[in-house]
């Protein structure tokens, strides 16, 4: 038997911002062989048969790809008997709606006398796109398509005589070179992400768990600040048998996915420090898109320093040098002494946005082998660090007993405060302790 392509509906390919906005797109499922005359096997097919008929294959079935391989549907008595059925059904997934059907089918042994029977295709609950009786003298190859709708489309044969009349035209064979069904899906794919932490640095990861109630995931693409950094393909074995033909063209019956837990990584070295979008879509195999994550992320590659519970010593002297002076071996001490409105996942204080904080601290020197505090009014220099640029702002000073209180001013913005000592000679001290915004 002689295939050519059917022609079925074109895929379109829809795109929505945020989840829940999808748009339908469509599959085309094919049994048999695909679009471009490929072998598919059987899969996603079902052979029905009763009475004096059969479903079964002629050649190498749908295995070979020669002229003669395919499907078949036939008589098996020179006098089939009513209830006499026999069909090859096509079945698309679950969570989609079948729109169109089309069969490539060529006739053969058509003609004779008596009561006929029928070669009908069609869908579950559509139009009957073609029926065909037995005892005209019908022959040749064409393509039948046409809307369609519930779970299946098939192509039988039959006899539907009232007992106990037999059927003429037992001879007629009905060979198919192909099914397919093309479906509409109304379902965006979504999902969730987790472990974004803030602020991020060096090499970030984070994960996601997505899922789709249509044709199944097919990839997810990470953009940062509007730049396609890294895609995941959730599709598996689900390639598209003719990516030639806009739209998606999958062989009936194979499993695409409908759930994965994708992972994602970011060198934020590649960027400045600062806020950057992060923005994580879904796209599934029928075009639909999905939005999932869309906000700024923080990231900070300055060095790290140590940051404890409130009320406890936050960070610890940095030497800068090692001459001897009036001050050796400073070491100062800062810790926020008020309740913040909460942390990030590493640790920082998270600020209200116009609210006024206090810092409190320690200045100490090495004085003769021993540890005692600097002599009051000692000054503390206050540096504000944002996006790499340095602000100084009103210091501190030391008061009785090395102690140091400071408060921020009116907060607007995410920062890095660095409170530090610099001597007129020896070693100097600096803590850094970085704030978010909110």
């Amino acid at each position: 038997m002689r295939k050519t392509m059917i022609v079925a509906p074109l895929a379109v390919v829809a795109f929505t911002a945020t989840t829940g906005l999808a748009q339908a797109g469509t599959v085309t499922y094919w049994g048999c062989h695909g679009p471009a005359g490929q072998a598919l096997g059987t899969s996603g097919l079902q052979a029905l048969s009763a009475g004096n008929a059969t479903a079964t294959t002629t050649g190498a079935g749908c295995s070979g790809t020669g002229a003669n391989d395919g499907l078949r549907l036939a008589f098996t008595s020179s006098a089939p008997g009513t209830g006499s059925a026999a069909s090859w059904r096509i079945v698309p997934p679950g969570g989609v709606r079948l729109t169109t059907a089309a069969a490539q089918r060529t006739l053969g042994g058509f003609g004779g006398s008596g009561t006929p029977g029928l070669y009908r295709f069609g869908s579950a609950s559509g139009s009957l796109l073609e029926e065909v009786q037995t005892t005209s003298a019908a022959a040749g190859t064409a393509t039948a398509s046409g809307v369609a709708a519930g779970p299946f489309a098939e192509a039988s044969l039959g006899c539907e005589a009232g007992f106990p009349t037999t059927c003429g035209g037992a001879g007629a064979v009905v060979d198919l070179a192909s099914l397919s069904v093309t479906v509409s899906d109304d379902n965006a794919p979504d999902g969730a992400v987790g472990g974004l932490g803030e602020p991020a640095r060096n090499v970030m990861t984070f994960g996601a768990t997505t899922s789709d109630q249509g044709a199944g995931l097919e990839r997810a693409d990470l953009f940062v600040d509007g730049v396609l950094r890294q895609s995941v393909d959730l599709a598996g074995a689900c390639t598209d048998i003719g990516p030639a033909r806009p739209g998606k063209d999958l062989p009936a019956g194979v499993a695409c996915p409908t759930t994965a837990s994708p992972s994602f990584s970011f060198d934020t070295r590649t960027v400045a420090d600062g806020q950057h979008r992060f923005v994580l879509r879904l796209t599934d195999l029928s075009g639909n898109v999905s939005t999932i994550l869309d906000r700024d992320v923080r990231i900070d590659n300055s060095p790290a320093v140590n940051r404890l519970p409130d009320g406890s010593v936050l960070g610890q002297a940095l030497p800068l040098t090692a001459d001897p002076g009036r001050c050796l071996v400073p070491r100062l001490t800062v810790r926020l002494s008020q309740q913040p409105v909460g942390r990030t996942s590493s640790g920082a204080a998270i600020f209200a946005k116009g609210k006024r904080y206090r810092f409190r601290g320690t200045l100490t020197c090495r004085d003769r082998g021993k540890r005692v505090v600097a002599p009051a009014g000692t000054a503390v220099e206050v540096l504000n660090i944002v996006r790499g640029r340095f602000a100084a702002k009103s210091g501190a000073t030391v008061r009785q007993r090395g102690a140091i209180t400071w408060f921020n001013p009116t907060n607007y913005s995410t920062r890095t405060i660095r409170f530090r000592y610099v001597p007129s000679t020896g070693n100097a001290a600096r803590v850094n302790i970085p704030i978010v915004v909110r």
